[in-house]
């Protein structure tokens, strides 16, 4: 779909491919020339100064306008996905959405992928939820930060609900999370988009994760899809967000959306209500 360059600027070394390609062939052809990151790793960006330089081809105005949508913040990996997104809608999808995009553009390939989930109906979303918690530095009258927080959980932190969003949706901007799951083949050609949300239920705040798929997972596959959430809201995703204050008018919150706690869990929604009752009890949060 789209023809790409890769140059190791360090061994002075070129490999042309198409795209959209398996990931075992883009590591292979990556391997060949030198290079040992993973796609996910590697910015598109045409500098010549970089040890690695992606340089992109649009072949006609469509493909034109998708390389026009690509950052310098995007990856090899992000932008072989919406390659491979594309490729794998029907034939009167692929026409229409060509169609709207040399017409109108694309601001991102956030946008594109966003258009080629709406086009696709034989996508099914599946939501996963976690309970949440934060830490609160509180500010004193004169305006000093607390050394200590004070930490709270779900229940709390629910009328902060729109912050949290924002700043989670910040924490993915132009980053296709999909890209970095690569733990199981089956379950990998069934993912197309996952997002991080924040969601109120019963007046507590719990992390929301949606998955978007051409078919659902095997109980096998979600196994593997939620150890891979589970390891993102550890030490991924989750690690680099905890990290970044929300300013609120109490102070300075840190959300967490893992902690090492036994209550601590991760599962569908239809399973949210059996999660509730046996870590909370029928009389609320003890």
């Amino acid at each position: 779909m789209i023809q790409t360059i890769i140059q190791n600027n360090n061994t002075g070394q070129t490999a042309i491919t198409d795209l959209p390609q398996s990931r075992m062939n883009m590591a292979g052809m990556l391997a060949s020339i030198g290079i040992r990151q993973p796609a996910y790793e590697i910015p598109c960006h045409d500098d010549e100064e970089g040890g690695i330089q992606v340089k992109l081809n649009g072949r006609d105005r469509f493909e034109a306008q998708v390389v026009a949508a690509v950052r310098e913040t995007d990856t090899l990996a992000s932008v072989n996905a919406v390659c491979e997104m594309f490729c794998s809608l029907p034939y009167d999808r692929q026409q229409e959405l060509r169609a709207d995009i040399e017409e109108n553009g694309l601001a991102s390939l956030k946008v594109f992928a966003e258009k080629m989930t709406h086009l696709d109906q034989s996508d099914v979303s599946v939501s996963y939820y976690c309970p949440l918690t934060a830490d609160l530095y509180e500010r004193d009258e004169w305006g000093d930060m607390s050394d200590d927080p004070v930490e709270l959980d779900g229940d709390s932190i629910s009328g902060y609900e729109q912050r949290i969003r924002e700043a989670l949706m910040r924490e993915q901007d132009g980053d296709d999370m999909a890209a970095y799951f690569d733990e199981d083949n089956a379950a990998v050609s069934k993912l197309r988009v996952v997002e991080w949300d924040v969601e109120s239920v019963g007046g507590v705040l719990y992390g929301k994760i949606t998955a978007h798929l051409t078919d659902l997972f095997t109980d096998e596959e979600e196994a593997v899809f939620l150890d891979w959430v589970s390891g993102q809201n550890s030490d991924g995703l989750g690690e680099g967000f905890e990290q970044r204050a929300i300013r609120t008018g109490d102070g300075e919150m840190y959300v967490h959306l893992w902690n090492p706690d036994d209550s601590w869990f991760l599962c569908r929604e239809d399973q949210l209500d059996e999660h509730i009752e046996h870590n909370y009890g029928m009389g609320g949060m003890t």
